[in-house]
């Protein structure tokens, strides 16, 4: 049993709005799981004695906190995220978890979010989104309807996202979008309902229903459809009464005989028995649409724009109308053959039936305490929280994804900088790394270590004796279910490990990486064969792999091995205008520096002085050959490091090339190019891992003329980009969605201690 506190800035009672009804189910359902409900309640749609007293005898605890600021924006065009924030909720907050030992807070809508900078990092923090505000004007005012509520735009709603656990969406589209914002973990939550299926007969078509809130949504659309409803049964003489119920109808100024007002209704059973049709006309908006849920939850025919049954999965015509008068098809359509009300209430049940699922294991997995999470260990010389490499990515994809299912602590080897401390905090990292050069040392148990470099003597040269010393003064004063070390020249803390499950994350093969630079004449800085490798291997509980043919190939040899590559939330930039730049990035080291450095000598003087310009980010700007000036006259730019590079790629519509030609392993800039859905021209190197994408999801190039060639082709065909990128997209979703890259990682974790 779990303290959770919700807090909103919607009440729960009563039930008269769809997101009151959204907020009332989740938190009711949560409480019969077992869960005690705190309830605190931020006054922005008032607050009267009744309802005090029915929310008060309804949750464990209500708390209300009364809105004493105006809503305004900062901003001519949008709200920005924290325009509607009241400065004491924060400390009201915080007080009421510890008085009531909070485990979890879930907060509604993203605007006041600021809230969960002050819970402390041991509460998870759950924000249940309601819909997508980014934009949300826009497509309003596209409509010429006013925007009545909250609305931003991307930047901001990121905002509130980074400072969750982990975030909910209505929706699986919503989801999808939330997670090119953000790298929290997003979970699907739909509109929770209770099955309540009404012992009904329909003989014909009477009366058509409609109960909803004024909201400008649906008052435009309701508005829209009475005009041609009525029309329409003055046309055919009919008798058929439009029943419209909720607080809508203080707004609705029609007066035909065939409108009825009910107002706001105390039992919704009695509503719903009484007519034949419930439809929703909604034709704009974003969300799932709670009254439709609410009317498949009674099983009664419903029929509906195809917005207005937007996240619900039915491939009836009679919830795809397209537009007012599409639906006003249907209805006549169901007046000639009554027999349709029938169907439709079938079909309503068994819709209703498949959307329920396994909604208490959804919520048991997303609702857990972080005390009820296994503690898992990451040990890595890679400082994440600059975000600026594709290592440096794929870590802090990887970190953020595990923090919603147990709980990390990362042990950093290099040393602490005086701005470390400040990205960690901005990135919600504070008090979760651990620099070893603040750790003091202890006397080292030889025996062991001694032993360990004697059986794997390729090791000795790597060992670093001040950090193993380290090292042992923190594991000795701390217990971990599990440990991931990252690459494998830290495998010798793997003596200091006896009750942990142990992971090494390969990155890369280094004996495979060890044989190519070999074969160019240069030197790899560990000199491994295949069986020290795998004799390393050996020690971990398992091996984690980047990249399918390496999996495959340890497979192949009787290794313990698992598939966790990158993962990359996919973002259709929709940019395919003209290219008039060639982009390169990465890290400073022989691989990139080689790879830029053959491009610029050999492939880059055909298109010096064509109008395109060549931009190289990251620190192998640091590499490139020759005199600054100079390469600016051929179009050659460095732009050095970049602090986020999902800036970079949502900017560009460029051609992103990546000319590698040793190295081994996947190659995450690929993958995120990928992902981007931007045009990627690369090597059989930089496909190593994503061969099957080869001239469909991207260009493959390896001679000079092949390079020359794709570069011309992808100038000169819109088409061919426009294929390449939704490919490209295409491609990512099916190879590095966060379920295909995690889900084996996750449930290893989870099984907690040998």
């Amino acid at each position: 049993m779990n303290n959770i506190l919700v807090f909103s800035p919607t009440p729960s009672h009563p039930q008269s709005a769809g997101n009151r009804v959204r907020i009332y189910n989740l938190a009711k359902h949560l409480q019969q799981m077992g869960n005690n409900i705190h309830f605190v309640y931020f006054t922005q749609e008032g607050l009267d004695a009744e309802q005090e007293s029915q929310m008060s005898d309804e949750w464990d605890s209500l708390s209300v906190i009364k809105k004493e600021i105006d809503y305004k924006s900062s901003t001519p065009s949008h709200y920005l995220i924290d325009d509607w924030y009241q400065e004491n909720i924060g400390p009201i907050v915080v007080k009421k978890c510890k008085e009531f030992h909070i485990d979890i807070v879930l907060m509604n809508y993203i605007f006041q979010s600021k809230l969960l900078e002050c819970i402390p990092n041991n509460i998870v923090k759950i924000i249940d989104t309601h819909d997508r505000f980014s934009d949300r004007h826009k497509m309003l005012q596209k409509n010429g309807v006013e925007p009545d509520f909250f609305y931003t735009v991307k930047d901001e709603e990121a905002k509130a996202f980074e400072r969750a656990d982990i975030i909910l969406a209505i929706q699986d589209n919503e989801a999808d979008f939330f997670r090119t914002l953000t790298d929290k973990r997003v979970e699907v939550v739909g509109h929770i309902e209770k099955k309540r299926f009404l012992d009904k007969k329909y003989f014909s078509l009477k009366k058509i229903g409609f109960i909803g809130s004024r909201n400008s949504t649906n008052l435009h659309s309701i508005s829209k459809f009475i005009d041609k409803f009525t029309d329409y049964i003055d046309a055919k003489k009919l008798n058929i009464q439009l029943l419209i119920a909720g607080s809508i109808c203080t707004k609705i100024e029609s007066r035909h005989r065939a409108i009825k007002l009910l107002g706001f209704v105390d039992e919704l059973e009695g509503f719903y028995r009484s007519v034949d049709l419930i439809i929703n006309p909604l034709i704009l908006g974003t969300g799932l649409k709670i009254k439709s849920i609410e009317a498949l939850s009674y099983g009664v025919p419903i029929v509906s724009t195809d917005i207005g049954f937007e996240g619900i999965s039915s491939s009836s015509p009679f919830h795809m109308a397209e537009n007012i008068d599409d639906l006003i098809q249907c209805i006549d359509e169901i007046y000639t053959d009554s027999g349709t009300l029938k169907n439709l209430a079938a079909t309503s049940k068994m819709i209703f039936d498949e959307s329920s699922g396994n909604l208490d294991e959804t919520l048991k997995n997303t609702f857990k305490t972080k005390k009820d999470l296994p503690n898992v260990l990451f040990i890595t010389h890679i400082n994440f929280w600059e975000r600026d490499l594709g290592s440096r990515m794929r870590l802090y994809h990887l970190l953020n994804y595990l923090k919603a299912y147990v709980n990390v602590i990362i042990v950093y080897t290099e040393k602490k900088r005086e701005h470390d401390k400040k990205k960690l905090q901005k990135i919600g990292y504070e008090g979760q790394v651990v620099f070893l050069d603040e750790v003091k040392f202890s006397a080292i148990d030889k025996e062991k270590i001694n032993g360990f470099l004697i059986k794997h003597s390729v090791l000795r040269n790597i060992y670093n004796a001040s950090l193993y010393s380290k090292f042992q003064t923190f594991i000795n004063q701390h217990k971990f279910d599990s440990v991931v070390i990252e690459y494998i020249q830290f495998s010798y803390f793997l003596p200091l490990f006896e009750e942990a499950n142990c992971f090494l994350d390969t990155h890369d093969i280094m004996n495979i990486r060890n044989k190519v630079f070999k074969e160019n004449n240069q030197k790899h800085w560990i000199d491994i064969s295949e069986d020290e490798e795998f004799f390393i291997f050996k020690e971990f509980d398992k091996v984690m792999c980047i990249q399918k043919n390496e999996h495959e190939y340890l497979l192949r040899h009787g290794l313990n091995s698992m598939l966790v590559p990158y993962s990359f939330a996919t973002v259709k930039t929709n940019k395919l205008n003209d290219i008039n730049s060639l982009v390169f990035i990465g890290g400073n080291n022989l691989a990139n520096a080689t790879a830029i450095n053959w491009f610029i000598d050999n492939v880059w003087p055909l298109f010096s002085q064509s109008g395109l310009t060549l931009e190289v980010y990251g620190t192998v700007s640091q590499a490139v050959l020759g005199n600054y000036y100079e390469l600016q006259k051929n179009n050659i730019y460095l732009k050095g490091k970049i602090d986020d590079l999902r800036l970079l790629y949502s900017e560009r519509s460029n051609i992103f090339i990546n000319p590698v030609q040793l190295g081994g392993g996947l190659k995450i800039k690929n993958v995120e190019a990928l992902a981007n859905g931007l045009p990627l021209i690369t090597t059989s190197e930089g496909a190593n891992g994503l061969e099957d994408g080869i001239n469909s999801a991207y260009l493959l190039a390896n001679t000079i003329d092949e390079w020359i060639d794709a570069i011309i082709a992808l100038i000169i065909s819109k088409v061919l980009r426009k294929n390449l990128s939704e490919n490209a997209l295409q491609y990512a979703q099916n190879n590095f969605s966060e379920k295909a890259c995690y889900a084996e990682l996750i449930e290893n974790l989870l099984k907690g201690n040998k």
